[in-house]
């Protein structure tokens, strides 16, 4: 079992810790030191010094506990979900690099959805004639964060809005094509097949929301967009539909361009 001994130029106490191991935590702002040794350390002995992370020690009879005057300690007993031991190195799935001596935390901005395969793409080339109007139903079959929703024209204008819980009509016959942004065979098996659908073809109706207006007459390849920053993320609850609606705004030229939207499913 840990002994503890008090070093005040020399050994002046000697007491044994709890049978088995336990949680050591230095209270005081000196440190103090942990020594591998079959015999009484000597008084100066160095060790390993702590200074206010907890410690755990098991329960072998060669680890001594060095303090000094005036130091408080907390001792408390492993319970039995406490690991015999303690790790000093972080995890290695949070370590970038092969060479142990190249090891680098990784700070990259990526997100495990991403190498799970729950991120997801879609596009469509637009083209609204003078007056028109153009309705895209996106239905959300999880919990969805959008990342980035970008309307890029490049002859004419539009009148973008979002249409909440809307009402449709019409028939929605033209489907968006859906593909992971991951596609490395290296993502999980089975591989995710995302849930949210796209499709054009009918009307919408109802409360618009996040209006934005893109004209690209005297500026070629105008951008509009929502969510193109981490500040900007839109949170889509699952089983819900909106619309995104596209009214030209131009009265002698059809409007051309492309959508492009990329989202996240939540599972």
């Amino acid at each position: 079992m840990p002994k503890i001994y008090l070093d005040a130029g020399s050994i002046t106490s000697l007491a044994t810790l709890t049978t088995g191991g336990v949680v050591l935590t230095n209270l005081s702002p000196t440190p103090l030191n942990i020594i591998e040794s079959a015999t009484t350390p000597g008084a100066y002995e160095a060790g390993v010094v702590v200074s206010s992370l907890p410690v755990v020690l098991n329960s072998t009879t060669n680890q001594w506990v060095r303090v000094q005057q005036d130091t408080i300690i907390l001792l408390e007993p492993i319970h039995s979900s406490a690991a015999p031991y303690s790790v000093s190195s972080p995890p290695k799935d949070l370590l970038d690099g092969t060479l142990h001596n190249h090891f680098r935390i990784k700070t990259q901005h990526d997100r495990a959805a991403f190498y799970e395969g729950r991120e997801a793409r879609t596009q469509y080339e637009i083209s609204i004639a003078p007056q028109a109007t153009l309705y895209i139903l996106v239905e959300n079959y999880t919990d969805v964060i959008v990342h980035e929703l970008t309307f890029t024209i490049d002859t004419g204008g539009v009148r973008f809005t979002t249409i909440r819980s809307p009402v449709l009509s019409g028939t929605w016959g033209t489907i968006l094509p859906v593909t992971p942004k991951n596609l490395m065979a290296s993502r999980p098996q089975p591989y995710y097949v995302p849930q949210s659908t796209f499709k054009v073809g009918g009307t919408a109706t109802g409360t618009e929301h996040d209006v934005k207006r893109i004209v690209a007459s005297t500026q070629p390849n105008k951008q509009g967009s929502v969510g193109m920053t981490p500040d900007d993320m839109r949170g889509v609850p699952t089983g819900s539909k909106f619309v995104l609606k596209l009214e030209s705004l131009v009265n002698n030229l059809t409007t051309t361009g492309t959508f492009n939207c990329w989202w996240e499913e939540v599972v």
